[in-house]
């Protein structure tokens, strides 16, 4: 099973080139409406179809792109074959499997912008978080996790931009 966090428009030349099945993705997890972190994802859900992909597959994401990936659906401008759920994400749980459990939480960035707690089974924790400024939250959320993957976009000389950015 591949569970993938933000698909940036380079998300599924990647994972072919590092010999990723697009048919075994069984969710994907948007953090925010910024298009570096969902542009891809149209595409990646024509090629599961085109590679005939069989299994269920879960999205959650902010309300904004659930309303637009189901436009996108009803008018026909992807073709889904598989099954599929799409789910506005929410602080909280927001999907669990017999490998996984996911929690959703806000961060400091645009309206609707999450991080996500990844719980493996076997106890061990990721924390995986898109843009987002400084929030203690995130700290508390990732002390004792085994990987913390936070994006960062600006260096410390940049400083004046990205508070503007936020």
């Amino acid at each position: 099973d591949i569970y993938v966090f933000d698909v940036g428009e380079s998300c599924q030349q990647r994972m072919l080139y590092m010999g990723l099945g697009l048919v075994k993705v069984k969710a994907i997890f948007i953090t925010h409406m910024h298009g570096d972190h969902y542009l891809g994802l149209f595409g990646m859900l024509q090629s599961m179809h085109l590679l005939d992909k069989k299994d269920e597959l879960s999205i959650i994401a902010p309300n904004p792109l659930v309303d637009l990936i189901n436009t996108v659906i009803e008018k026909k401008h992807v073709k889904l074959t598989y099954p599929y759920n799409i789910r506005s994400v929410a602080e909280g749980e927001v999907f669990s499997d017999s490998k996984i459990a996911v929690n959703a939480f806000s961060v400091n960035h645009i309206p609707e912008s999450y991080g996500y707690e990844i719980v493996l089974k076997t106890g061990k924790r990721i924390v995986y978080t898109g843009d987002t400024a400084f929030y203690e939250k995130i700290a508390e959320i990732s002390k004792n996790a085994e990987l913390l993957i936070h994006e960062s976009t600006f260096t410390s000389r940049d400083r004046e931009e990205a508070v503007a950015e936020k």
